[in-house]
């Protein structure tokens, strides 16, 4: 997801107004920097569930060699359970093993299905990753994350309007193997200074109205309700660009 940008915001006059197929087709671009024995993941990944259920995938697999006799198929999902990605419309996908990651919050759910080489190249196991959206695939890992993210979105479009550009980035922590607990904002005029906030995210925060450092604030369910997380942005923003 990091390697096809899904972790980023980018301002108003920069970014493009991708449909689902645009996001899946930038991961799948993306997929081509990892390998499936010796072929390029691109070569053993799908995005639509009809190549599932028609037996597509598991012809393919049916005649690769042991080491690269595996499949993953890359789908957009209203929810998930624990071993079942629901869609708006079409059969639910059902894996043998588990769908880790379907808890983390509600749908939409970006799966990452693993496929196995047998008579039905069935789906053995898979990892659900909440998104912000079906338009935005942002990873989220809690549901106050997605309140959150909304904010930042809507507040993007408002300082569009005075002339100001912004993006957010949720960075990807590459020994950790994760995406980072914060998110970076940041704001400022073409050809003028540009500034920096930061957010940390903690779903254990669920005290109102929290001491922050400046340009650092530390975001909760309870910081959303109370409006805090408002009133800093506007704090903080309001007191750069003056």
């Amino acid at each position: 997801m990091a390697k096809g940008a899904a972790h980023k915001s980018p301002s108003l006059p920069t970014r493009a107004d991708n449909s689902l197929p645009d996001e899946l087709d930038a991961l799948v671009h993306a997929a081509q920097h990892f390998r499936v024995g010796s072929h390029p993941l691109t070569e053993r990944l799908w995005t639509r569930s009809a190549h599932y259920w028609s037996g597509e995938i598991a012809a393919k697999l049916a005649v690769a060699s042991s080491s690269s006799a595996q499949g993953f198929l890359l789908l957009l999902g209203t929810s998930a359970t624990h071993r079942t990605l629901l869609f708006g419309h079409g059969a639910p996908l059902v894996v043998q093993e588990a769908l880790d990651g379907a808890d983390l919050a509600e749908g939409p759910h970006l799966a990452l299905i693993f496929c196995i080489t047998d008579s039905t190249g069935r789906a053995l196991s898979g990892f659900a990753q909440p998104v912000l959206s079906a338009q935005r695939l942002m990873p989220v890992f809690a549901p106050f994350e997605r309140d959150g993210l909304r904010l930042l979105l809507a507040l993007q479009e408002k300082l569009d309007c005075f002339g100001i550009d912004s993006e957010f980035v949720r960075p990807y922590d590459a020994d950790r193997q994760n995406f980072a607990d914060a998110l970076l904002l940041g704001f400022g005029r073409t050809n003028g200074a540009q500034h920096e906030l930061r957010i940390i995210l903690d779903p254990t925060t669920d005290r109102p109205m929290r001491q922050h450092v400046p340009g650092s604030f530390t975001l909760g369910p309870a910081q959303i309700r109370d409006g805090s997380f408002i009133f800093w942005l506007e704090q903080e923003i309001g007191h750069r660009m003056l």
